[in-house]
């Protein structure tokens, strides 16, 4: 390829790009003309969007997409090369302005495999000779695209427009459609993805491609539903009659949790899609998942707290405070300051800064609490808090505080208790999320589940019902 720039070093010097795991790697060949100095490769800013021709092929590097981070020299041939990484590529110049059309991104899968059988769906026909083809078809904005999976030497996500679409809008989609993927089965696949562009459904002819790369994909053993009982339920029996009694008993929950209903699923994407903070929320707390108990619960409240926020101000509810008439609060505080002011007089430094404090405390008296404002958004949904729930809600903000939710400092019962607060937190996230897009089912109780870990023993199933 030739790098077309008027840069008075790198006019038309040749690049070699190659494929590595996170974009390509690039190296621009160049020999320096009279007065160069190798601190001038510190300051190289080329035009954006930077263009590569190869033969009568047009290629740009985006804005922010070529990271030059080194150069090398030969003292034989007194040759130079900078090297660095491109994490876009593209055959589209302008990418405000490129029309809408049928458009399709291809996402490799790195690590793992997807398993989108876990919402009913489709079985699709292809030119690729394997049996697993699962696809979804998925309603935002009355608008259709399809979601699904094959296999060709490794695992391929791909979403697809079914009528023409915008490029960002067609961005947006994706990444709500991925996002709620990821929050139902806990793994979010993304690393790269190369979007494919025609103007016509079949695909049959490209006309542009481009090339992205993604957040790292987020792999986790969280997923929020799924249609085998046995991943969750052990066959604990040692003879035939009990085992035989308590696979029936496993049995009867596949009427249950059937695969998850892709009308539910679609209203999942849209969500994501129309209240960012869903998804914001969602994709925090499938990154939570993975972090050590110290900060997952942080993680966690922050992802609960956006999701309260959000349907507090989608539904018009404005907290009442426990004094509802605001002069009547202003002289209770003032009060208070008066207290203060003479229980801690005089000019004594300790005492000023004590004033403060408590001035500072007492401003914000009339404030609801965390749990109060917390536990309100479940209501909304007929959803009644359990009294551990409660208990839960009431000591996150402990979390806030630098602190942990444990009645002692000893490691054992630390990260017992913490990590009980932690699976409550998610499946509340969950609650809210799930119920917003009007889902009603089993979910899985991690409570439950992980109750040999925690040492809090639940009267529950391990499926969880909403």
């Amino acid at each position: 390829m030739i790098l077309k720039t008027d840069h008075v070093l790198l006019k038309n010097r040749e690049v070699h790009i190659k494929k590595v795991d996170d974009g390509f790697s690039v190296k621009i060949r160049f020999t320096p003309a009279k007065g160069f100095s190798s601190t001038m490769l510190n300051s190289i800013k080329l035009k954006e969007p930077v263009e590569l021709k190869s033969g009568s092929t047009k290629f740009y590097l985006p804005e922010h997409s070529l990271l030059i981070s080194g150069h090398t020299s030969s003292f034989e041939t007194f040759e130079y090369a900078l090297t660095g990484t491109i994490t876009q590529i593209t055959t589209i110049k302008d990418e405000l302005a490129y029309p809408s059309t049928h458009t399709r991104i291809i996402i490799p899968i790195k690590k793992g495999r997807p398993d989108l059988m876990l919402v009913q769906g489709y079985f699709f026909e292809n030119d690729v000779n394997n049996m697993h083809h699962p696809l979804v078809k998925i309603t935002i904005e009355d608008e259709e695209f399809h979601f699904y999976e094959f296999q060709n030497d490794g695992y391929y996500l791909a979403v697809e427009s079914v009528q023409p679409v915008s490029l960002k809008k067609f961005q947006h989609i994706v990444r709500a459609i991925s996002n709620a993927y990821g929050f139902l089965s806990g793994n979010l696949f993304l690393d790269e993805g190369y979007f494919l562009f025609s103007d016509t459904a079949d695909f049959a002819v490209l006309k542009d491609i481009y090339y992205t790369t993604f957040r790292d994909s987020i792999k986790t053993s969280y997923a929020l539903y799924t249609t085998n009982p046995y991943s969750l339920y052990p066959i604990t029996a040692t003879d035939k009659a009990g085992i035989l009694k308590q696979s029936e008993e496993i049995k009867n929950w596949y009427e249950k949790v059937p695969e998850f209903s892709p009308e539910v699923f679609s209203k999942l994407c849209e969500l994501f899609y129309l209240k960012e903070p869903f998804s914001r929320a969602a994709i925090v707390m499938v990154q939570a998942n993975t972090l050590a108990l110290e900060i997952k619960g942080s993680a966690y409240s922050v992802a609960l707290e956006t999701i309260t926020n959000q349907l507090l101000k989608d539904n018009g509810i404005d907290f009442p405070k426990p004094i509802e008439d605001s002069k009547q609060a202003e002289d209770f505080i003032n009060k208070l300051k008066a207290l203060a002011d003479e229980a801690f007089p005089g000019d004594n430094q300790d005492h000023k800064t004590l004033r403060r404090i408590l001035h500072g405390k007492f401003n914000y008296i009339n404030a609801p609490t965390n749990a109060d404002k917390l536990s309100k958004p479940f209501a909304l949904f007929n959803y009644t808090l359990l009294p551990y729930e409660l208990k839960v809600l009431k000591d996150r903000n402990q979390y806030q505080h630098g602190k942990l939710p444990a009645r002692t400092a000893e490691d054992n019962v630390v990260f017992r208790e913490v990590y009980f607060s932690c699976v409550v937190l998610h499946r509340l996230i969950a609650i809210l999320i799930l119920k917003s897009a009007g889902f009603s089912g089993y979910i899985i109780n991690y409570p439950k589940l992980h109750e040999h870990i925690t040492g809090t023993v639940l009267d529950e199933d391990f499926f969880y019902k909403i």
